[in-house]
Order: C-alpha cells, then structure tokens, then sequence
C-alpha cells in the first residue's frame, strides 16, 4: 500500500475536525514558541489549520503555513487568520526564505524524510521538528510512514545540520473528544512519549 497522506485524505480529517481540531500539542508548541522568541519569520510546514502560526501570531512572530489540504489553508485563514499556501513538499517551491523552519508530527508521514530536509535546509538556516519517540510506526498508524527512535532522528538530521539538540518529553493533553469503553463514555487523551529535536546548519 502507498503513501495514504494526499491532499484527499487530509481535506477528509480537517472538514471533521474543522477549526476545533484536537491537534493541539501543548507540550510541543510551548516549547517552540520559547526557542523561537519575538520577532521570527517562521515557516510551519504541514502545520494543519494554523494552531501553532497563531500561538506564534500571539508571541510577536510571523508565520507562514504550508500545508498539502486545501482545506486545512481554508480554515487557518477563517478561523485564525493565519497566511499560508497549499503546497505538496518536497518540494517546496517559490518559498521564501526564512528565520525558522518547525515542522511538528511531521516527518514520520513522509516516504523520504531526508528529500524534505535537503529542501528545508535551503530555506531556513534553523529548524525544530518534532515525531513521536519510538511509537506508532507504520505497523500501527497507517499515515505513518516512519518510525524513530532518538537515534535515528539524529542520524537523519545529523546529514543536514550541524547541530542537532534533542529533547525526550511526554505529550499530555485531552483532545476534547469522548470514546465509548463498554457501556460507559471516557474522555480521551493523548499520552505520547515524543522527541523534540532543535537544528542549525
């Protein structure tokens, strides 16, 4: 089977999602957000419908969104007036340059993470990415494509940048949505063991 993350697929999840997604990763964006600082031009790369560009907006920076479902660029402007352009990468054409790259559950959808990487280094000459840490590969989550450890996040990243710092946390947050276990309703949560990795080239 191929790669199932095609403009199609993703436009299906974000008109259920819309603008209240549960795709909101607290741990992960605070710590961006507190990396990049004010004043940054920022470059979100598969960012969905703009929940990180406008927690950015908020902190004095200047994000631009790019990501593969028309939808999602639809809702991101409507709902939090965030810029950005549909745009299958790699690769990533007429694109700016920019101060920051962040790229966050992204990496593991690709087929060949390292042909984006080739691409994001030509536009940005820093970068946070983030991936679940040793969870959901392939076998488990049909978007995804890859599976990484801390090890082999930084060997991939080690052959685009020249330094590579990386972090281990745990994702925590409720994603506002209520499964049924038995005949009982339970709120859902993300517990996601997730590294985050902080590059220059």
């Amino acid at each position: 089977m191929g790669n199932i993350n095609t403009a199609e697929y993703w436009d299906q999840v974000y008109w259920a999602e819309g603008g209240n997604t549960w795709r909101r990763y607290p741990g992960c964006y605070s710590r961006i957000i507190d990396r990049i600082g004010p004043g940054q031009q920022v470059l979100d790369v598969g960012g969905g419908v703009g929940i990180l560009c406008r927690l950015l907006q908020k902190s004095g920076c200047y994000p631009f969104l790019i990501d593969i479902s028309p939808v999602a660029i639809q809702i991101a402007a409507a709902v939090y007036g965030v810029p950005g352009t549909v745009m299958k990468v790699p690769p990533m054409t007429a694109i700016l340059t920019y101060d920051w790259i962040v790229a966050t559950e992204f990496l593991e959808h690709l087929t060949d993470p390292g042909a984006f990487l080739a691409e994001a280094v030509k536009h940005a000459p820093k970068a946070i990415y983030s991936v679940p840490n040793n969870r959901l590969g392939p076998e488990d989550e049909p978007e995804h494509q890859q599976k990484f450890t801390e090890k082999k996040l930084r060997s991939l990243l080690k052959d685009y940048y020249s330094e590579v710092e990386i972090e281990s946390f745990r994702e925590l947050f409720p994603t506002g949505r209520v499964v049924q276990q038995g005949n009982t309703l339970k709120a859902e949560g993300i517990d996601m063991p997730t590294l985050i990795a902080y590059c220059e080239v």
